[in-house]
């Protein structure tokens, strides 16, 4: 917990930084560097050959401008948060399938304190894990005091290194999502769901009176295009070729004269 508030050790090359920038906090030290065994480490690599080169040992094939171990730093720095980040992550997936089919019940210390759960660690397995003291999208009876580092709900109050007894099992609900869950037995916490809340209820009946509109809205569009197309199919096009005249010639039959000749 002491170290946990600290900001990350970084690489930096001297000639980038102010002396004053190279004390190291967590080890009390005005000035520090890693010099271990070569294997362990690709910075210590580099921090040989620089010793090396500046003592006349032996020269430096590498271009070691402060520019270039600037940037090889930066990159040392990168790859250091990448292997801590899969080092959680293989953490997580074996404590997972630890856990799976197996609830157990444990002592666990509360080491931090948020809004709507607390923290705490589990000595015997050696983790951390989060306990909520609410349902997702629901309302909590907890409030919590940033001063005092306190949940407390009038009844229950929950500060960092209270103990407490926890329930740690895997949610299967879901199979392409599985997470481990822990709930705490003891002192035990009441949940408040989000159907017992009235509000949710109430925003519930209007996201499903909003759904309805829309689909009568989308019904009434297709109706009314529908009408639109029949209009078009019923009516001529005005594109249409003009009626050409007719070129047949009209013949008319003369008849006979009925007028008698005078003799």
């Amino acid at each position: 917990m002491t170290t946990r508030c600290m900001s990350p050790a970084l690489y930096f090359s001297s000639g980038s930084q102010p002396y004053e920038e190279y004390h190291h906090y967590g080890l009390a030290c005005d000035i520090y560097t890693h010099f271990t065994s070569p294997i362990r480490r690709y910075p210590d690599v580099i921090v040989h050959r620089l010793l090396a080169s500046s003592i006349g040992v032996s020269s430096v094939s590498l271009n070691m401008e402060n520019k270039t171990i600037s940037n090889m730093c930066d990159t040392m720095n990168k790859r250091h948060r990448m292997a801590q980040f899969a080092g959680r992550g293989s953490t997580t997936l074996h404590t997972l399938i630890f856990f799976k089919n197996r609830k157990t019940v444990e002592q666990a210390y509360i080491i931090r304190v948020k809004a709507n759960a607390f923290v705490v660690l589990v000595p015997r397995y050696g983790f951390e894990t989060t306990v909520y003291v609410s349902e997702p999208n629901a309302p909590t009876t907890f409030q919590y005091d940033c001063n005092s580092q306190t949940l407390s709900n009038g009844t229950l109050t929950f500060r960092v290194f209270d103990q407490v007894t926890v329930e740690i099992y895997v949610d299967e609900t879901k199979a392409h999502d599985q997470k481990l869950k822990t709930v705490c037995v003891n002192p035990k916490i009441d949940f408040v769901n989000a159907q017992d809340d009235p509000d949710s209820r109430i925003k519930e009946e209007e996201e499903e009176e909003q759904e309805e509109e829309k689909k009568q809205q989308n019904g009434e569009k297709r109706g009314t295009k529908n009408k639109r197309d029949e209009n078009v199919v019923a009516q001529p096009s005005n594109n249409a070729a003009p009626k050409k005249p007719s070129t047949e010639k009209t013949t008319t039959k003369k008849q006979p004269s009925t007028k008698k000749i005078k003799q």
